[in-house]
């Protein structure tokens, strides 16, 4: 299987978001903001793990202010997509 690009992973985080927390999020959309708890963070590490095949601790899918681009750019190092590629918008030309 090959690796999404980072508009992939973007998209398919923001569904995620949607499912679990009723909002589409926006690039510093806060996680707790939109109405997500602790419950939801794991839910969120579980569906991450399904969806990507990547076992994330809840401490690693976000930095200091739990944005929606923060858990896109960790799910992103973790699946490998090169950085030059994030940040392009994941697309190669």
């Amino acid at each position: 299987m090959s690796r999404p690009t980072v508009t992939q992973i973007r998209s398919t985080l923001a569904d995620v978001w949607y499912e679990l927390l009723g909002h589409r999020p926006q690039a510093h959309s806060g996680f707790f903001d939109l109405g997500g708890s602790s419950m939801h963070l794991v839910m969120l590490t579980l569906a991450v793990d399904e969806r990507f095949g990547v076992d994330l601790a809840i401490d690693d899918l976000f930095g200091e202010d739990f944005a929606f681009e923060e858990n896109v750019t960790a799910v992103t190092r973790a699946i490998g997509v090169e950085e030059a590629a994030a940040e392009t918008g994941g697309e190669s030309r």
